[in-house]
């Protein structure tokens, strides 16, 4: 039996904020953040949004402690953060919030559950790629437990062995929600609700994508780091992919959205321990930024074991079409 979510009113009036505000913060239209009540007088508290403080209405009750998602919105003229609605039963536990599809997208919660993961739990040909890039991944100090890394480890996300064996990955996503599912029902009453409308949400798109044997993975970087936004895509190589032979070739698909620098994207085709790039780029700037540091590359990817066989710079876009964008909306 599916329980529904039954969304509350948001609990604070729109907060409107200066553009000072808006630059130390950071801010984009769209962008979700988290605030942290702080401190509550009648009518009225103050929330804390990173290390900057805020006052803001409240039509009712709160304790210090509860932590909020605002939606930043740009309006005529006017920044306002726009609280969003929550699910009963989530204000009392961050792991519950953060499973709300109401709270986040799925995009983002499942972004900041594989970031949770130690690396060594990825493919050992996906270990030196990846661990870059998960230095400016947004930290997930909202979640917590082993019950949850246990369940994510065993889910077949990270199924590069599995499918180069028998084509098909261990389990799905679906799966492992059940599992925790299970868990939530005898220890924890607050995550049921979140987690059955996360299988409803995400089941069948999951199910799709690991049937057509490739992993896309929304990346979000935190607002400093220059990144907009990236998309990981995982597949066997398709001249490889039929082979008979064991040792077929992985090819990892990079795109990375720049705020200054366009968009980059990186074609990695694995084969044992050998390596191949291919790059495209609608900027000038990174054609010579890395044929210049090439053999920093070599070197580094030497000391883990791998040898750079070659890059070869594309004059056509490497993903087409190019990968879905995450939209990070209410």
């Amino acid at each position: 039996m599916n329980l529904p979510i039954q969304p509350t009113p948001p609990p604070l009036q729109t907060l409107s904020l200066s553009s000072r505000l808006v630059d130390t913060l950071a801010l984009k239209p769209g962008q979700l953040i988290e605030a942290e009540v702080v401190s509550v007088r009648p009518e009225q508290v103050t929330l804390k949004i990173g290390d900057q403080l805020l006052t803001a209405r409240s039509e009712r009750p709160l304790a210090a402690g509860q932590h909020y998602t605002l939606r930043v919105q740009f309006s005529q003229g006017q920044w306002q953060l726009i609280p969003q609605p929550s699910a009963q039963g989530t204000a009392t536990s961050p792991l519950a919030s953060l499973l709300t599809p109401a709270a986040q997208p799925v995009a983002t919660a499942l972004t900041q559950v594989l970031q949770q993961i130690p690396l060594s739990a990825l493919p050992a040909s996906l270990q030196p790629l990846v661990q870059q890039l998960r230095q400016h991944l947004i930290a997930p100090d909202r979640l917590s437990g082993k019950t949850l890394e246990k369940a994510v480890n065993e889910s077949g996300l990270f199924f590069e062995n599995r499918l180069a064996a028998t084509r098909q990955p261990p389990q799905d996503i679906k799966s492992t929600l059940l599992k925790l599912l299970a868990e939530a029902q005898e220890k924890e009453e607050a995550l049921v609700a979140p987690i059955r409308a996360m299988l409803r949400h995400i089941g069948h798109h999951q199910a799709r994508t690991l049937s057509e044997q490739h992993l896309v993975v929304p990346l979000l970087f935190a607002p400093d780091s220059g990144v907009l936004q990236g998309t990981l895509v995982i597949e066997p190589d398709a001249d490889t992919a039929t082979s008979a032979d064991s040792a077929k070739a992985w090819r990892a698909l990079l795109e990375l959205d720049f705020d200054k620098e366009g968009t980059l994207q990186l074609g990695i085709q694995l084969l044992n321990h050998s390596l191949t790039l291919q790059a495209w780029s609608d900027h000038p700037f990174w054609q010579p930024q890395l044929e210049q540091h090439l053999s920093e590359l070599k070197a580094w990817m030497a000391e883990s074991g791998f040898e750079v066989a070659a890059l070869h710079w594309q004059q056509t876009p490497l993903l087409q079409p190019a990968a879905p964008k995450v939209s990070i909306k209410a």
